[in-house]
């Protein structure tokens, strides 16, 4: 595997620092709204999304599954809440009961995930794993993600109306980063991600300036148990919350499978079992501090190497 700079080191890790970012901001911003919680809490959950985020990595790289690859919070659960949330009228249920419920069901799973941690069973899954599975999953994955990511690209509102010039605005830098990403060379190719978020957080300042500076919320506890309602057992919601859970085991196995690959390096049992042993535990804690934090590992670019950096002697 071919050494890279510490210049080319620094700017992948900043990369993934500006999309580990956006993605801990956007994601208890949305379920906050959804369930609707005050701002305060909101804030809260924003500052523990970073803090749990950040020991997760942590705890992954000194005793889970060791590899440089980042842990982040799960689409897969991002879609599930929203879609509990939303169908709150069709349950006959508030807000404060689906919450309570789905709390309730990732404590759960988080138990259930370290149990079959424990056992082995990741070293288990990941036979099952073969390329055609890996490629319907993150199609799959993909699909039911699209809709959220879409319906703010184009300023959809509840009114169904989108906001022409919010859409024009993303396509032209979503066109920009894969202009880059295809046209580009080297360090510029693999850094493309970066540019794009450069680019487009400066011309959205530019283009829609805010009129009035939001009002600070006031403060509340960072570390606010059971934020989005109290635990209760509603059987159906329970059993999708834990469900889901598992199904997002195949998320941690994916990742690992992936990291084999570029590292050209298998993962023993024992880093599977520990890094679903510490997925699960931070599931847990996810239900207890109402976070979208149902941590799996993501894919880190460290695929860099494999790419254009190789030939990054000719760019720095």
């Amino acid at each position: 595997m071919t050494t890279l700079k510490p210049t080319i080191l620094a700017l992948a890790g900043f990369q993934w620092l500006f999309f580990l970012f956006a993605n801990t901001v956007v994601i208890p911003i949305s379920i906050g709204e959804a369930l609707q919680v005050d701002s305060a809490e909101i804030v809260a959950a924003i500052q523990r999304s970073f803090i749990f985020t950040g020991v997760a990595c942590m705890l992954q790289g000194l005793l889970g599954h060791r590899f440089a690859i980042m842990e982040g919070q799960s689409g897969l659960w991002w879609g599930i809440i929203l879609s509990l949330a939303a169908s709150a009228n069709s349950f006959h249920l508030d807000l404060q009961s689906i919450g309570g419920s789905i709390a309730l069901g990732a404590m759960i799973s988080g138990l259930l995930v370290v149990a079959l941690g424990a056992f082995g069973m990741g070293n288990v899954l990941k036979k099952w794993f073969t390329p055609a599975v890996m490629f319907v999953f993150l199609l799959l994955l993909a699909n039911q993600l699209i809709y959220t990511f879409f319906s703010g690209m184009v300023g959809l509102t509840d009114e169904n109306q989108i906001d022409m010039k919010l859409a024009c605005f993303s396509f032209a830098i979503v066109s920009i980063t894969v202009l880059i990403h295809v046209k580009g060379r080297g360090v510029v190719q693999n850094l493309a991600l970066l540019i794009g978020l450069i680019i487009g957080w400066i011309s959205y300042k530019l283009i829609f300036p805010q009129s009035n500076t939001p009002p600070s919320a006031p403060n509340s506890f960072v570390f606010h148990v059971f934020p989005w309602g109290e635990p209760v057992l509603e059987w159906g919601i329970v059993m999708t919350v834990i469900l889901t859970g598992l199904l997002n085991t195949t998320n941690t196995v994916a990742s690992l499978k992936g990291a084999e690959d570029i590292y050209e390096q298998k993962a023993s049992p024992k880093q599977y079992r520990d890094s679903f042993v510490l997925s699960g535990i931070f599931t847990f804690f996810s239900g207890i501090f109402g976070l979208v934090l149902t941590l799996h590992t993501r894919h880190h670019l460290v695929s860099y190497s494999q790419q254009g950096l190789k030939n990054e002697h000719h760019l720095f």
